[in-house]
């Protein structure tokens, strides 16, 4: 039983050809069948692969567009360029959890293309993006994926928060901003929980900063490795392989995570065991001037062995991705206070509840901090300057 796409007069579905339908949603309209690559084969995620279904879109005016499913590469062209024309669409989803689970994460993925701030003007362009990387990364194992500054990411398919880069340039726009505007030659960085390295790219690649670059996970850490070697960033990045801290030791890490990987708690599967140190310890008497920690929940544990380096007047900016209470008292104990920060318009604001970023910015010395953001150079980020 081959499949075929069908184009009505009001409607486009994916039919079974010879199957049976409970309500003929073609019925009363006229219709057209279109050829599809290698339909006798089995069906599988990019077969069928259907030509035409842009052009057709374009030249003929229709009501809707019914989709049966949504997880074949030829049923997501052409709800892109349905959704591109402003054509309404009818999804019929299929069943099963693993379906839904695919359905509510192309849900999610059209919220973050519309309401990101490089792509809520061209959403369209990022679901190419995302298209165009969904069929590359089936058949790579690796590819070398040209970002800012004249650096490169090395990518594998499966690693979710350094592939949302392609799709809308910097995944994480504010919290990314923040360093590209604000580091400069010669600055140290600590990027904590550092997963593949994009952080540490633009820090070391694109601003010229040393970082001092925390992986604990080994898989991981190399593929860290792996975007510091193609970069070239070797004489200005430091990788530690180790879990951070209140004291020093041993602890049971996540495994196959990706981004999520963190310290385990009693529920979790598979772990492995990895050293754990004090930033105090590490960063000794260095003069880190910003640092980014995203690990997982267990951000309190780092600042409780990070006492030196906080009240270390050389630190004045921190991206923090969870803000425990205790967490915000030992901040503002030294100083820091939350801060948000307008990219587009050079502009530092204290206190903001409305700021959409994934990390808390907190900030000391604001007039160094506010300076040093308006006076840095313009990062060039999908051929739109900032």
């Amino acid at each position: 039983m081959g499949i075929r796409s069908c184009v009505a007069a009001h409607f486009l579905a994916n039919v079974w050809r010879g199957g049976e339908w409970d309500i003929h949603l073609l019925e009363g309209y006229r219709h057209e069948f279109l050829p599809v690559l290698k339909d006798s084969e089995r069906l599988g995620p990019w077969k069928p692969l259907n030509h035409g279904i842009r052009r057709i879109l374009r030249k003929q005016r229709f009501d809707a567009l019914s989709v049966y499913g949504y997880s074949t590469l030829t049923n997501l062209q052409a709800i892109v360029a349905a959704h591109a024309m402003r054509i309404p669409i009818l999804l019929r989803a299929e069943s099963g959890a693993d379906n839904m689970k695919a359905l509510d994460s192309l849900v999610n993925l059209q919220r973050h293309f519309a309401g990101h701030p490089l792509t809520c003007d061209s959403p369209l362009r990022a679901w190419l993006r995302f298209l165009k990387w969904q069929i590359r990364s089936r058949f790579q194992n690796e590819i070398l994926f040209d970002w800012v500054g004249g650096q490169t990411l090395a990518i594998q398919h499966g690693m979710t928060g350094a592939t949302g880069n392609i799709y809308v340039g910097l995944h994480e726009f504010l919290d990314m901003m923040m360093p590209l505007h604000f580091l400069r030659r010669g600055d140290l960085f600590l990027d904590i929980g550092a997963n593949v390295g994009t952080y540490t790219v633009l820090a070391s690649g694109v601003c010229g900063a040393e970082t001092f670059a925390f992986e604990p996970d080994p898989s991981t850490c190399s593929h860290l490795m792996r975007n510091i070697e193609v970069n070239r960033l070797e004489d200005r990045v430091q990788v530690y392989d180790c879990a951070l801290g209140a004291r020093r030791g041993e602890v049971a890490f996540t495994v196959g995570l990706d981004t999520e990987n963190r310290i385990a708690t009693g529920i979790d599967g598979r772990t492995r065991t990895v050293p754990i140190e004090k930033l105090d310890e590490i960063v000794s008497n260095s003069q880190p001037i910003m640092m980014k920690v995203d690990v997982e929940g267990a951000e309190l544990d780092v600042l409780s062995g990070a006492e030196r380096v906080l009240a270390n007047p050389s630190l004045r900016v921190i991206e923090l991705e969870t803000v425990a209470p205790r967490s915000a008292r030992i901040l503002a104990r030294n100083g820091f206070e939350t801060g948000c920060y307008d990219a587009f318009n050079r502009t530092l604001r204290r206190q903001s509840s409305a700021c959409k970023s994934s990390n808390a910015l907190f900030v000391r010395d604001w007039p160094f901090v506010a300076d040093r953001l308006r006076t840095g150079g313009q990062i060039e980020v999908l051929g739109r300057k900032i």
